[in-house]
């Protein structure tokens, strides 16, 4: 369908106030596509008097009506009307009406629109009825048009006879379709014992509303919630996250402060930002600083098939710079080469972690460690007892020694009744090997493991 202009007039009642959009927004996001919002809205003064019926425009498309708490008035009724606006919508208001449409030739005719479809209007011109393609016309002025159109969620509240409105209206809701997630940081040293760390918050608002200046609050945690709010309740065209625009908000760190809220931590941020609609905005969550951690390279067959991985771990400590309670996230791991360049070499994710807990980041395979295991042998030596050997084969082709995890598992009763090296017991199913392997060798772990049924 090809553009043209749609003008039209639309009379508001008198006794209607509307709440202002330039408003102050409280906004707490959670990391479950739901935020808490609260707005303050002004009223004009010029408003207040004889309005029976208040309405709220500019509301997220996503909005839970079943949530919405306005104070300090009191409403008699409160209806949320998304039936928006559109073109077939502005023609259906107008049929039986007048109209008024200008051809891409210059020609205009006036009549009462009798109808349409997807290619045609069809209008009553005097004694005759005309059919208008709809890509020959340039203009159209609709003038008997019904006057509660809408453009934007709209709430209308209906008031008592004697609520006097207050100059300001507090509105509460939840809405879907905007959540937060953290974004981590590290450049790990040339030693692999410490790494820069810091944090950004990357909130992505595809809500269908636009908040300005927000003061905005971050929640980690998972709130129990019940699946039942509506889906979306008009098309709205949706961005894929890998298109939103990205709005990095500068301006140094941004998390001020954290409390505890019930059995969650609720994160403030310091300045204001603005979230608008299909957008990922990215806030300073956590300042760089020094962490200790520590390497080790670690062989299990059932993660792993033919490499040792790399694994890099911390404890959320006060004495290890940081020891504050960490959103679940992504970090991405990098090491300087040669020319200063930071380069990839890996990333996993960090659960939620409370002060003092321990983090364990596996980081890919390590390139120059090759592993061979095989089980060189089962005998059943009766209905009770089953023994295996077992070798894994570690080549080395670093030039520097390195030393190697080796986690084996077993099942039911067992006990290693051979093995040429020391291992621990750290679980019912699991044992740990540690192997040293000199720089472009092999060497070879063997074992025996004596099952009893």
């Amino acid at each position: 369908m090809k553009r043209f202009l749609l003008s039209c007039v639309l009379l508001s009642s008198a006794a209607v106030a509307y709440a202002q959009p330039d408003r102050g927004i409280d906004i707490t996001i959670y990391t479950q596509d739901l935020a808490m919002v609260k707005e303050v809205r002004q009223i004009k003064e010029r408003q207040k008097a004889a309005a029976s019926l208040i309405t709220f425009s500019d509301l997220p498309s996503q909005l839970d009506p079943s949530s919405i708490s306005v104070s300090p008035i009191s409403c008699l009724q409160q209806s949320y009307e998304y039936d928006l606006s559109d073109f077939s919508k502005l023609l259906e208001g107008c049929v039986n009406g007048t109209v008024s449409i200008s051809l891409k030739n210059g020609k205009v005719f006036e009549g009462c629109l009798l109808g349409f479809d997807q290619q045609w209007i069809f209008l009553r011109d005097k004694d005759r009825v005309r059919l208008l393609s709809i890509n020959d016309i340039c203009d159209i002025s609709l003038q008997d048009l019904r006057d509660n159109l809408l453009t934007t969620p709209t709430l209308a509240c209906t008031l008592a006879e004697d609520n006097a409105l207050p100059q300001q209206i507090t509105l509460r809701y939840l809405t879907a379709g905007i959540g937060w997630k953290c974004d981590y940081t590290a450049i790990v040293n040339d030693t692999d014992t410490a790494m820069e760390l810091s944090a950004k918050a990357t909130i992505n608002n595809q809500s269908g509303g636009k908040f300005p200046q927000a003061r905005i609050k971050l929640v980690a945690g998972n709130p129990y919630r019940i699946r039942d709010m509506p889906s979306q309740r008009y098309e709205v065209r949706k961005m894929a996250m890998a298109a939103s625009p990205l709005n990095a908000e500068a301006g140094g760190e941004q998390y001020d402060s954290r409390e505890g809220i019930g059995e969650y931590y609720l994160y403030t941020i310091k300045n204001p930002a603005t979230l608008n609609n299909n957008q990922i905005t990215q806030i300073d969550f956590l300042s760089q600083m020094s962490v200790p951690v520590k390497k080790r390279l670690s062989y299990d067959y059932t993660k792993s098939a033919k490499n040792a991985r790399l694994i890099l771990s911390f404890k959320n400590e006060k004495q290890g710079g940081l020891g504050i309670p960490l959103p679940k996230g992504k970090i991405r791991c990098y090491k300087q080469d040669e020319e200063n360049f930071s380069q990839f070499i890996g990333e996993n994710i960090i659960e939620h972690t409370p002060v003092d807990g321990e983090i364990t980041l596996c980081l890919g395979d390590a390139f120059d460690i090759t592993v061979n295991r095989e089980t060189k042998d089962r005998r059943v030596l009766s209905r009770e007892r089953v023994e295996e050997d077992y070798e894994v084969r570690i080549k080395n082709s670093k030039e520097e020694k390195v030393s190697v995890e080796v986690v084996e598992h077993a099942w039911g009763s067992w006990d290693v009744i051979r093995s040429t090296h020391k291992y621990v017991k750290k679980t019912a199913d699991t044992l740990v090997f540690e192997v040293e392997i000199a720089p472009d060798t092999e060497e070879s772990l063997s074992y025996t493991v004596a099952y009893r049924r």
